[in-house]
């Protein structure tokens, strides 16, 4: 924007005079005009490079004036008649300034420019490169008043919003899953034992997302979301199970529980775990990732139920 502003400065304000000279003679006679025998103009000798700012009223004057949007306007149809009508659209976009209503004063201005980073980010990546830029920002450009952005930062804000509407979920589904144990359970003691075996899937899970490269993307916020779900089934079956067992001890509850639903659990979880598998094969790399999602979930949770939940239960449980 600057740059063509100091161009409009050289050759429509200070050179205003070379504009009408039709002849050399005419041309070199006024002050500040050079002669193009090409082309046959008269054109000021003064550039861009010449100009070293104005007084902010001249200035502001200037951007409100005709002649400035005129001279807009000629150079946008002189660039769409020779094929760059993309750089008009890249000018608009890139960089200008807006003036209020009275054209008295700057309501805002822009300028952008290139950066390298990465098309895809973490929430972690996004933050880091947010703050380096910032601090780039508080370090060269600390009274300008300014913010910088890029589209990378609405992903980065939307991330963030997802991830605490996963914790927030994660949180919720654990209070509602605790909710329905005690309604089928009618036992409290039965239902935080069930709490706790839940909480330890979830974080099991979360153990596991990086270890297999995962990151706190869209994705896996929605997945964080349903772990609670689907890791409730074969805890209430065993638990419901052993709340309602005639045995009189903890061990003889946990056998019982086992004998009875221990079966049933396992193969429910291996027919799940089958058809989870056949996910694997897709090319769509969402499918592959729910499918590997439901695969670990649904192995966490039938392997904590029996060897965690199970064992608990024989210790601490009614």
């Amino acid at each position: 924007f600057m740059e063509e502003f100091a161009r409009f400065w050289a050759y429509r304000i200070v050179g205003a005079a070379c504009v009408g000279e039709t002849s050399s003679e005419a041309c070199d006679s006024t002050v500040g005009c050079l002669w193009d025998a090409v082309v046959g103009a008269c054109y000021s000798s003064h550039t861009d490079e010449d100009y070293a700012g104005l007084p902010a009223n001249e200035f502001i004057t200037l951007l409100g004036s005709l002649e400035w949007k005129a001279y807009k306007e000629n150079r946008e149809e002189a660039l769409r008649a020779n094929g760059r009508s993309f750089a008009v659209t890249e000018e608009r976009q890139m960089t200008g300034v807006r003036l209020n209503a009275a054209k008295t004063a700057i309501s805002f201005a822009w300028v952008s420019y290139n950066a390298t980073y990465p098309r895809e980010n973490s929430l972690e990546e996004a933050n880091e490169w947010h703050q380096r830029w910032e601090s780039f920002h508080h370090e060269f450009a600390p009274s300008i008043g300014g913010i910088q952005t890029t589209e990378m930062y609405l992903f980065m804000i939307t991330q963030r919003e997802m991830v605490t509407a996963a914790i927030t979920g994660v949180m919720l589904s654990l209070v509602i899953a605790f909710v329905v144990m005690v309604i089928a359970t009618q036992n409290w003691w039965v239902s935080l034992l069930g709490l706790v075996n839940i909480s330890a899937i979830t974080a099991v899970f979360l153990g596991l997302m990086p270890l297999i490269g995962w990151s706190l993307g869209e994705n896996e916020c929605i997945f964080l979301i349903a772990v609670v779900g689907l890791s409730v089934d074969y805890t209430v079956h065993l638990l419901h199970v052993y709340n309602h067992s005639p045995e009189k001890t903890r061990e003889g509850r946990s056998r019982h529980a086992l004998s009875e639903m221990g079966i049933s659990v396992t193969n429910s979880a291996i027919t799940t775990l089958l058809a989870s598998s056949i996910l694997f094969g897709c090319g769509f790399y969402f499918f592959l990732q729910f499918g590997a999602f439901i695969f670990l979930v649904i192995l966490s949770s039938i392997l904590m139920s029996i060897s965690f939940l199970i064992p608990l239960a024989t210790m601490l449980g009614p």
